[in-house]
C-alpha cells in the first residue's frame, strides 16, 4: 500500500454530491470560504501528526497520508465540514468521527501499524551512518586502591 493525497473528490465517499453542494452554499451564505479543502487539509495535518507521534513511523513526502487511514481521515474531514456550517452530525457520522479519533490515538501510541512510505529504505540505517561496534582497548590502570581511599 502507498501513501496518498486526498482531494475533494475523495470526500464524496463519505458525503453525497448534493450534500457537498449544500454545504458550500451554506458556507458562502455565512461569508466563509469553501470549507471542503480547508477541512481536508486540517484532517490530513492531524493524521500526519498522530503518525509522527509514534517513533517507529516515518512520514511520507508532502501532504500524504497512509492509504490505510484514508477512510478515517475522510470521516474527520466530513465531521469538520458539517460542524463548520453549523450542522450537527447525525449519530452514525458522530460515531465514525469518534472511531477515527480512537484509531489515531492507537496510531500515535504505536499500537496500530501504518505502512512505510515507498520512498524510504526498509532498513532505517541503510543510508545512515554506520558504526563499527564497540571499541575494545586497554583498560586504564587504577589510580587509587581501596586502602588508599580511607577517609574519603
Amino acid at each position: 500500500m502507498a501513501w496518498i493525497t486526498l482531494s475533494e473528490d475523495d470526500l464524496t465517499s463519505v458525503l453525497a454530491g448534493p450534500e457537498i453542494d449544500k454545504i458550500k452554499i451554506a458556507a458562502l451564505k455565512l461569508g466563509q470560504d469553501d470549507p471542503i479543502q480547508a477541512a481536508l487539509d486540517e484532517a490530513v495535518s492531524e493524521c500526519r501528526g498522530y503518525v509522527a507521534a509514534c517513533s517507529r513511523n516515518q512520514l511520507g513526502e508532502g501532504e500524504t497520508i497512509p492509504s490505510r487511514l484514508k477512510g478515517k481521515v475522510l470521516d474527520i474531514a466530513a465531521h469538520r465540514v458539517l460542524t463548520r456550517v453549523l450542522q450537527v452530525p447525525n449519530g452514525a457520522r458522530q460515531s465514525r468521527y469518534d472511531d477515527a479519533q480512537k484509531l489515531f490515538i492507537l496510531v500515535s501510541k504505536c499500537q496500530f501499524e501504518v505502512e512505510r512510505p515507498a520512498n524510504l529504505p526498509d532498513d532505517p540505517l541503510e543510508d545512515g551512518p554506520q558504526y563499527p561496534g564497540p571499541i575494545i582497548g586497554e583498560i586504564p590502570p587504577r589510580q587509587f586502591r581501596r586502602h588508599q581511599m580511607d577517609g574519603m
